[in-house]
């Protein structure tokens, strides 16, 4: 929990666009190709289950009927079923690993605009949206809505830390 403080004028505002950070950063570049690994790795697996439990029905299919065949069907049945569990399984995987890259990111990216900020004696950092637009062409509703999300109509450029934050980050990240 943060220690009260007595209440001070704001003496330096920073503004940073987080989505340029996200797209700039060499970490998530490389997050995003460790994860293109692992979905193809996931991806493999399914297309093995996937062809055993086609396979499966094609014996299946090739026996007489009777207990054999019923007995390969069912079997084939399971495999199939299996597999498509496993897909469900593989895209939660998949979505939590991307979702913890992203925070993790975040968290650094929060961590070192606090660190600008204060070696640069300002008191408050603000994700920046002003480059959002309010739909056009939208329904009242959604425009209302796109109105209403917006927290900032105007920054100075010279508020804008977003391209230290950029380089503070890659430079961090590089010499690991």
């Amino acid at each position: 929990a943060r220690a009260a403080a007595e209440p001070s004028s704001i003496s330096g505002i920073a503004v940073i666009d987080v989505e340029k950070v996200f797209n700039a950063l060499v970490e998530r570049n490389d997050m995003q190709q460790q994860l293109q690994a692992y979905l193809t790795q996931l991806n493999d697996e399914l297309k093995k289950l996937d062809g055993e439990a086609k396979a499966a029905f094609e014996t299946a299919r090739a026996l007489p009927d009777g207990a054999e065949k019923n007995s390969a069907v069912q079997k084939a049945i399971e495999m199939q079923a299996t597999a498509q569990a496993r897909k469900q399984v593989f895209e939660a995987l998949a979505d939590r690993r991307s979702s913890e890259s992203f925070r993790q990111l975040f968290a650094k990216i929060s961590a070192g605009g606090r660190k600008i900020a204060e070696t640069r004696g300002l008191n408050l950092g603000i994700a920046t949206d002003e480059n959002v637009s309010v739909p056009v062409g939208a329904s009242s509703t959604d425009v209302q809505r796109g109105i209403s999300l917006k927290r900032i109509v105007y920054a100075s450029p010279t508020l804008d830390i977003t391209d230290a934050l950029i380089q503070l980050l890659n430079s961090e990240y590089t010499k690991k």
